[in-house]
């Protein structure tokens, strides 16, 4: 029996090479503050792929750790992708300075937007954005003089 393909990392570059194609989710990145911080907290947050094989959750939020995606359509792909990976929501409401009861719709929104991946990493364009809009505002700093 041949030996399965793993799809997860495949599908993952898959999502960062279209991320220009979500360019949009700048404009709300830009005006929203609770979306800059999540953006910002989940690049300290542990996000792990769940073991092959391994069940996780409990009822109607069960899944298991899976090696083929078995969707063709790249929405169905993200969704597949971000199920198969599980992090700290807390630690993350913590990070990103939000109620435990708010974090749910930031995440949501975070991942609908496209902003963030289940690797931990952001998009390369909020990247930009954030580092840009700090350059911009950050208080200049005297240099010493020397003596």
């Amino acid at each position: 029996m041949p030996e399965q393909q793993d799809d997860y990392p495949a599908i993952l570059d898959e999502c960062k090479e279209q991320e220009d194609e979500y360019i949009e989710s700048i404009m709300l990145l830009m005006s929203d503050l609770m979306l800059q911080a999540g953006v910002v907290a989940w690049q300290s947050v542990v996000c792990e792929r769940i073991p092959i094989g391994e069940m996780v959750g409990n009822g109607d939020s069960e899944r298991v750790g899976e090696l083929a995606c078995p969707f063709t359509d790249p929405k169905d792909k993200w969704h597949w992708m971000w199920g198969q990976t599980r992090f700290d929501c807390r630690e993350f409401a913590v990070l990103a300075g939000v109620k435990q009861h708010e974090v749910d719709n930031l995440f949501r929104r975070l991942v609908g937007l496209r902003l963030i991946y289940p690797d931990g990493t952001i998009s390369e364009r909020a990247r930009a954005f954030l580092r840009n809009y700090i350059l911009q505002n950050m208080p200049k700093v005297p240099k010493p003089k020397a003596k």
